[in-house]
């Protein structure tokens, strides 16, 4: 009887240690291939925030604005001395009118 219970540890011991290595072997195998499905997963989500956000076509919008704006400001100022120049010419006008 107690080489019988003996040969029941004996067994269930080596049952026991293979069962601890094909564990290791399968938590290793589940870890690489979560690994690379995280990586795949973060990847994929990386360029869709980046296709959303946009942050580029901000930028080009916003520096074609900037753009425009100053090419107006810059037609303001010629319209407003075309306008002073033209008020001038008027008011010469009137003055040598007034005189002669």
């Amino acid at each position: 009887m107690i080489l019988l219970s003996a040969m029941i540890v004996t067994i269930f011991n080596a049952f026991l240690t293979e069962y601890d290595k094909l564990l290791k072997r399968h938590n290793s195998a589940l870890t690489s291939y979560f690994e690379s499905q995280a990586k795949s997963l973060i990847d994929s989500a990386r360029k869709a925030s980046e296709a959303a956000s946009g942050a580029h076509i901000i930028d080009e919008a916003c520096q074609k604005h900037l753009n425009a704006l100053n090419i107006f400001q810059s037609n303001l100022k010629w319209l407003a001395a075309i306008i002073a120049t033209a008020a001038l010419v008027n008011i010469a006008a009137f003055v040598i009118k007034a005189l002669a």
